[in-house]
């Protein structure tokens, strides 16, 4: 506005801001106390922590591809190791598995 330069003329864009990029960032096992593990054998009870960004609300599969071990979740047995359809319902999911002798 030539007449008051504190006054702007310019009208306004309101612009939504753009949905947030979505990922999974870490996964990690745990023991049932919360203690990072590398190894397990049958019988183990072990928790599969999940972290995601931007992702609750959001379902996915999970491959757990292990060629010596199978997993139960919930009492059955998970098929070629997938955890099909885990909602995730917050930034850090935990999943407890327990470790079975393979199935052929």
């Amino acid at each position: 506005n030539p007449d008051n330069p504190f006054i702007d003329d310019t009208p306004v864009v309101v612009r939504e801001a753009s949905e947030e990029k979505k990922a999974l960032t870490h996964y990690f096992l745990t023991d049932k106390e919360g203690n990072s593990i590398n190894t397990f054998s049958t019988g183990d009870i072990i928790v599969l922590n999940i972290e995601t960004q931007n992702r609750v609300g959001d379902s996915i599969n999970i491959d757990l591809n292990n060629d010596r071990y199978d997993f139960k979740h919930n009492g059955k047995i998970l098929e070629n190791d997938v955890l099909e359809d885990v909602k995730l319902t917050s930034d850090l999911k935990k999943i407890e598995l327990e470790v079975v002798n393979r199935v052929s």
